[in-house]
């Protein structure tokens, strides 16, 4: 019998198959070795894709929640005006007028009434004048409170002296006057001579409607007046009914 591993010898056929065994299995190891870097390159490429597609959707969603409007839009006319009320509210209520002065919201005025002088009573140092209003309107009107009263002189009305003092003899109250009727204040002159009062003789007398700055001259030259604003010769009632 011849030996196997001697050189020239045939081969057994044990010997081939394992050879052939051993050259099959070297094969497939040297192949994944190969195939291994594509495989983990693939790998990378999915995981990078992911990662990329993960990454959009996130910005996606942010730009989403920054830039969305936040509520449904709204037409400005459809909103309830600021100036309504809401339901259960009280409505705005208008304030209370303010109360008028009944002497103020129908008085008298220079062409409503006339001034003269009424029936001088003299006495020793003094004459008491009647200032009389008489409405010569169609409707009536007020006068309530004190008549402005100075001395005069000359045609322009320059006022000589002190004007009048307020007289309490007569209480303030409103005083109507109907068309055709009157009203009177008393005007007291004094006319017993004062040192030192320069005195002149007036050629008139001023009179100005109670709480107003409209008023009548009455010419007259009976009066002597005083220069001297220190001096008071005159004094005024209130305006009283009659």
């Amino acid at each position: 019998m011849s030996d196997p591993t001697t050189p020239g010898s045939e081969p057994t056929p044990g010997t081939e198959l394992q050879k052939k065994a051993s050259a099959d299995l070297s094969v497939p190891a040297t192949e994944t070795t190969k195939e291994a870097p594509k495989n983990n390159k693939r790998l990378m490429a999915i995981i990078i894709a992911a990662l990329v597609v993960v990454g959009l959707g996130a910005v996606a969603a942010i730009a989403f929640a920054v830039l969305a409007p936040q509520g449904a839009p709204t037409d400005p006319a459809a909103q309830p005006s600021s100036e309504s009320t809401d339901a259960g509210s009280a409505a705005p209520v208008d304030p209370e007028p303010e109360p008028v002065d009944p002497a103020t919201a129908n008085a008298c005025t220079t062409t409503d009434v006339t001034a003269t002088f009424g029936a001088i009573t003299a006495s020793p140092g003094s004459s008491s004048v009647p200032i009389v209003f008489t409405n010569t309107s169609d409707d009536n009107c007020t006068l309530e409170g004190f008549p402005g009263v100075s001395f005069i002189r000359g045609t322009n009305g320059t006022q000589i002296g002190a004007a009048a003092s307020l007289s309490q003899s007569i209480e303030v109250a409103p005083v109507d006057i109907a068309p055709d009727a009157s009203a009177t204040a008393t005007l007291l002159i004094m006319t017993t001579p004062v040192a030192d009062c320069g005195s002149v003789t007036a050629d008139g007398v001023r009179v100005t409607l109670p709480r107003s700055e409209e008023s009548f001259i009455i010419e007259t030259t009976d009066f002597k007046a005083c220069e001297n604003i220190d001096v008071e010769l005159l004094s005024v009632t209130a305006v009283f009914a009659g």
